[in-house]
């Protein structure tokens, strides 16, 4: 009897740390897979991508936590879609990198201002057009790791931004192959 009631003790404790999901609106646009998303303060910004129509996307649409609402801002200009962009946010500012237009592999740099909902573009980056990098940020620097190029091929590359003197300098590359 003991070992029955130990067993049902720890089971009436699981319960009672469980997670739950809820749903939310959903996205306000059409499914689409290999977009990219930043925040900004209570803000999560979603855009591009691919839909299941084979199109890539400018759309981009902010998601407020507060409220769990979506809603419609400021796309990217006409001709700058693309999917497996690199996304991130830097002091209230969104910022995308690169990814695919079709068979175009891009190295252009865009930054999203939400106050003014306004996309300016940047100086591209100096390397090759990727898809699929990744990135972090330490300080005022972000990171730029691996990705695809146009050859198809994974790449070992990381480059850092500084996003205050806004300078890019190339790194050293991964030393345990590509990513």
């Amino acid at each position: 009897m003991k070992f029955i009631l130990f067993f049902l003790s720890i089971f009436l404790n699981s319960i009672s740390f469980a997670q739950t999901w809820q749903q939310i609106s959903d996205f306000p646009s059409d499914e689409r897979d290999d977009g990219t998303s930043f925040v900004i303060g209570q803000n999560a910004y979603c855009g591009t991508g691919y839909t299941a129509w084979w199109s890539t996307c400018k759309d981009f649409y902010s998601f407020d936590m507060n409220s769990e609402t979506w809603s419609s801002v400021s796309g990217l200009p006409i001709g700058k879609e693309r999917q497996y962009s690199t996304g991130f946010s830097y002091l209230n500012i969104g910022y995308i990198l690169g990814g695919i237009n079709g068979a175009n592999y891009l190295n252009d740099f865009w930054q999203f201002d939400a106050t003014l909902n306004l996309w300016t573009e940047k100086t591209n980056a100096p390397f090759s057009g990727r898809s699929g990098t990744v990135n972090f940020i330490l300080n005022n620097t972000v990171y730029i790791i691996g990705g695809r190029t146009s050859t198809n091929i994974a790449i070992n590359e990381v480059w850092a931004y500084d996003l205050v003197n806004e300078i890019w300098e190339q790194k050293n590359n991964l030393p345990f192959g590509s990513r």
